[in-house]
């Protein structure tokens, strides 16, 4: 068992129809060819190494342009928003906001009458310590006031 193949070996062999004749100059000019399957196969890779490298070369130049170009284009965006923004209308902006922010009310002014209410409430505090719903109504007064001034700095 084993010694024999499960599969005959059939190889077939062509012969062609009509002679196939070589010139002798053919033959000679093949078997004198010093280059062999090799050394055309190294010749293939170095040509194939070139094309890459090239080609490389060739997207590394193509990607630096589109950079610079790039850059050139927010160069030029800067530049305009640079000019849109001139010493007058910042002038005119900083005049503006000055404007708002003197029209608002003073944080001082509103701060007198809560102080006022917030001393009351702690002296009523210290008087009752142990009864501090005594002091409802001075709560009551600077809640008030607080809320009131709340109310005006929200505008």
């Amino acid at each position: 068992m084993g010694q024999t193949t499960s599969k005959e070996n059939n190889s077939k062999v062509f012969q062609p129809q009509t002679p196939v004749e070589v010139s002798g100059r053919l033959s000679n000019s093949i078997q004198s060819n010093p280059e062999t399957d090799f050394t055309r196969n190294q010749r293939t890779n170095k040509y194939i190494e070139d094309k890459v490298a090239e080609r490389m070369y060739q997207a590394r130049i193509d990607a630096e342009a589109e950079l610079e170009q790039a850059k050139q284009k927010i160069k030029e965006i800067d530049e305009g928003r640079i000019a849109k923004t001139d010493s007058k209308k910042i002038k005119d902006q900083l005049e503006k906001l000055h404007n708002e922010l003197s029209s608002r009310p003073k944080k001082g002014a509103l701060n007198k009458a809560s102080e006022t209410a917030r001393a009351k409430l702690i002296e009523c505090f210290e008087k009752n310590k142990n009864r501090p719903l005594n002091c409802r109504a001075e709560y009551d007064d600077f809640h008030a006031q607080v809320k009131r001034m709340e109310e005006i700095l929200e505008l």
